[in-house]
């Protein structure tokens, strides 16, 4: 990668990109996103959009006869599927003559197969959890170490992103579908914001078909959707009064845990937009029609404005999936 004039910043934790585009630089990123959430093209990206079908297919081939060729030489067996993205993607990046080149390790960082950039440019490493264990082990000390694999020597300049995670949970169920019972599973995943709102792509008439159950109004939509607020409400004061009990007499008592705010939009791009904060271009797109937040709710978006990364989970009806992708990839909607 040195010798083609590409700059390399390696990211030692999934989740460690961005939107943004710097101009004039042109920029490719390789991503992990197991399972990709539309096509395999969105893991490999020039200037943040996924790279042609026909792009796509050409460097395949490319790749693949290369690689079937001399395969005898290694035992007569081809990369493993990530492998055979990752050598992809560095072929696309090199053809194409990218600047800056963001690579995203798979799982932890010293035996990656990403990880064999001599002298990356910069290397970055975000919050570390307890994840993978049985390859990376079983203390943060050693998932440290095997993430710590990514830097070399001269040591290149840190990026250490941290800072608070708020998670967002957004939600729909319709049909006959038990939106209580499968809400009280999700109440015990600690989320910050409670978001419901019907299958509706935007608050207008040209509202994607795909998504709205026309033989259900939308006064109906929104009735069910403040019901799911109600029963998330309810599952969430009966897990507190479950807590309580176990307390042990005399002990220290326990930090008093957020509550889960709550907050019921007309619209799928409506949430979108309140959840993201403007952070995300796509989503500000004057084209694009949201009805205006009241200043109230705006308030209320005060820890999403000052957190590092948000979190989200869109769950309770694929067709709820459908509407945010529509927004968040426009391209994989046409």
């Amino acid at each position: 990668m040195a010798s083609s004039g590409c700059r390399t910043v390696n990211a030692g934790t999934p989740g460690c990109q961005n939107r943004e585009k710097m101009q004039d630089v042109r920029q490719g990123s390789y991503s992990i996103s197991s399972p990709h959430l539309v096509q395999v093209r969105e893991r490999i990206r020039i200037n943040g959009q996924p790279i042609s079908k026909d792009l796509f297919t050409k460097y395949f081939w490319q790749v693949y006869g290369r690689l079937d060729e001399t395969k005898e030489v290694h035992g007569g067996t081809m990369p493993a599927y990530f492998r055979f993205l990752t050598i992809l993607a560095f072929h696309i990046f090199l053809q194409e003559k990218v600047d800056l080149a963001v690579i995203e390790v798979g799982i932890g960082g010293a035996y990656d197969c990403t990880n064999i950039i001599r002298r990356p440019w910069v290397c970055g490493i975000s919050s570390l959890g307890i994840d993978h264990t049985q390859i990376l082990g079983d203390t943060i000390e050693k998932i440290a170490w095997q993430k710590g694999g990514i830097f070399k020597v001269p040591l290149n300049p840190l990026m250490c992103f941290s800072g608070a995670v708020v998670r967002v949970l957004l939600f729909n169920a319709t049909g006959e579908r038990d939106s209580a019972a499968m809400l009280k599973l999700l109440v015990p995943c600690h989320f910050d914001f409670a978001v419901f709102c019907p299958n509706i792509t935007e608050a207008v008439a040209s509202c994607n078909a795909d998504q709205q159950n026309f033989n259900v109004s939308v006064e109906n939509m929104l009735t069910r959707c403040l019901d799911n607020e109600r029963s998330w409400r309810l599952h969430s004061d009966r897990r507190d009064q479950e807590v309580l009990p176990l307390l042990i007499e005399d002990s220290l008592p326990l930090l008093t845990e957020r509550k889960t705010d709550t907050l019921v939009f007309p619209c799928i791009l409506s949430a979108l937009q309140w959840i993201t904060q403007g952070r995300d271009p796509v989503l500000t797109d004057p084209a694009q029609t949201a009805l205006p937040v009241k200043p109230s709710i705006s308030a209320r978006a005060a820890p999403l404005r000052d957190a590092a990364e948000i979190h989200v989970l869109v769950t309770g009806s694929l067709h709820l999936v459908g509407g945010v992708l529509k927004h968040l990839d426009p391209e994989s909607a046409k």
